[in-house]
Order: structure tokens, then sequence, then C-alpha cells
């Protein structure tokens, strides 16, 4: 599937803000958890929407308050390159399958999702397909989970 210029535009947007939160007093999972189930993320998903229009730092605090989510002192710390890949991948699956965002998080929830960066060098339609049949298995297969998303900072 060929995106076009806005789509590719709004992937790029959603890995900034996910890869932005390696930087902010936050738990990642805890925000990636609450903006798949956002008010933001179903104005992404939909033909139309001022969030599509908004910058980064307008969507984080928009679902830091719908979800009331507090700063963390020391929060745990995830490789920005999997956060990116994690924010890239969920809105290139909504526009390859047309399903919201809701949806996906039921087949590929913050852990999953930060664990499948090893599939960054597949064809984003594969990747996709791919982290599917985990989801529907629940598990990781052992070269993805030895490629972890986390790290020790």
């Amino acid at each position: 599937m060929n995106l076009d210029v806005f789509q590719m535009q709004q992937c790029e947007m959603q890995a900034a803000l996910f890869e932005s939160l390696d930087r902010r007093p936050v738990d990642a999972k805890a925000f990636i958890r609450a903006f798949m189930n956002s008010k933001a993320a179903a104005g992404l998903d939909s033909t139309f929407d001022h969030f599509q229009w908004a910058g980064i730092e307008y969507i984080y605090e928009d679902v830091v308050e719908e979800f009331g989510i507090a700063p963390v002192p020391d929060p745990p710390r995830y490789n920005t390159e999997a956060l990116w890949y994690g924010g890239y991948i969920t809105r290139y699956w909504h526009y390859l399958t047309g399903e919201t965002s809701k949806e996906i998080y039921t087949q590929c929830d913050e852990n999953l999702l930060l664990q499948c960066y090893g599939f960054h060098s597949e064809a984003s339609e594969m990747a996709i397909e791919d982290i599917k049949a985990i989801g529907r298995q629940a598990q990781i297969p052992p070269a993805v989970a030895e490629a972890s998303a986390t790290y020790d900072a």
C-alpha cells in the first residue's frame, strides 16, 4: 500500500510523539495505553479532525489531561527507536486496515508494541501481519524478545 503525503506525515507525527516519551516525566507504557484509547487517537483515526493538524505537544497535553496522567519522578525508559517504531507502525496499521486505534490496541498492547522493534526492517504490511499473529498467540518469538525495547539508563 502506498500512503499519500498526508498519511505519511501522520505516521511520522505519531512516531515523533511516542519517541518524545523518553524525554518526558511520564511512564511511556501508561501514556501509550492512554493514547491508543484517547479522543486524540480517535481524531487521528477520522477522515478529518483538528488533531490531525495539532502538534505533538498539544496531543501529549490533551492525552495527559484526558486521563489524568501524573508526572513520574524517575519513569522507566525505553529504547527511543522502539518508541518511534511503535508510533509509526500503529498509525500505518490504521491506514492499511481502517481499524481504529482502540481496535489496534486490543491486538497489540503497549508491552507487545515495545517488543516488536525487530520487525522494523520488514515491509510495514508484513510487519503488521506478523504483529497481529503474535497478538493472537499472545507470545513473543525468541528473536524479537532478544531485541527487547527496554534498556538500562
